[in-house]
């Protein structure tokens, strides 16, 4: 596509970050003789495809769901491709934690962990999932720790239960791990009475780590007795970001 268009030497410094922030292929050389025609190439959408960040994930991980989320809320589905991975051998091709998340930055720079993932989107967008403000930050990091405990906590009785014979199973260890669970949950309940309705990593987090206990610890019933958490999972529910990213519950 080719555009054309008078402009100013200011405008001219303005509209070379906005062109490359978009995606441009081609940047214009302006001068003070071609301001008044300048032209542009913009990049076809196959060339664009190759510049586009990779994310992999798998559909049903609370941990890359962190990650899915917060590219629809910042709106960069243009920017970030989500690659769904196939089996352990895929990831370990990928990465050397063989885990997801998995962000491939659109200079090839590998990032892990879901938690640096968001921070670097969020910076990358100027989004405001993390506060700018200390007091607003530490409570928004207290709600994202405790619920990523819960997540740990849910996964480790999850991997002791399906992947070890009945008779290889700790007891101890799930009763240490049930334990932990449900003082987490009733910490979130407690901090949940009066929230912030804005999305925050914190609020994803604590959708993700419920939606994981729906899935994979149902017989804890989270929401009994819960009403403050019930009210908060149900809030951030009804937007596109978190509905889209529910996991699928019969695939184990």
């Amino acid at each position: 596509m080719l555009l054309q268009c008078p402009i100013s030497l200011s405008q001219a410094s303005l509209l070379t970050i906005l062109l490359k922030t978009a995606g441009f292929s081609t940047l214009p050389r302006f001068t003070r003789e071609n301001l008044g025609h300048v032209f542009i190439l913009s990049q076809s959408n196959s060339a664009r495809n190759l510049n586009m960040m990779k994310l992999h994930v798998s559909a049903n991980s609370p941990y890359a769901r962190k990650a899915r989320i917060v590219v629809r809320e910042l709106a960069l589905e243009d920017r970030v491709e989500e690659q769904t991975v196939s089996g352990l051998e895929e990831l370990k091709n990928i990465g050397p934690n063989a885990k997801i998340p998995v962000l491939i930055t659109e200079d090839n720079v590998l990032l892990c962990e879901s938690l640096i993932i968001v921070r670097y989107l969020n910076d990358l967008s100027g989004g405001t999932l993390l506060p700018s403000e200390q007091k607003e930050l530490a409570s928004c990091l207290q709600l994202e720790s405790i619920s990523s405990a819960l997540l740990d906590s849910i996964f480790a009785r999850s991997l002791e239960t399906n992947q070890r014979k009945e008779d290889e199973r700790s007891p101890k260890l799930l009763e240490r791990e049930r334990t932990r669970t449900k003082s987490c949950l009733d910490r979130l309940e407690a901090l949940t009475v009066d929230f912030n309705k804005e999305v925050s990593l914190g609020g994803i987090s604590i959708v993700c780590a419920l939606g994981y206990a729906n899935w994979r610890a149902p017989e804890d019933a989270w929401a009994e007795g819960r009403q403050n958490l019930k009210r908060y999972y149900d809030h951030f529910m009804d937007r596109d970001a978190f509905r889209d990213t529910t996991p699928i519950f019969n695939v184990n």
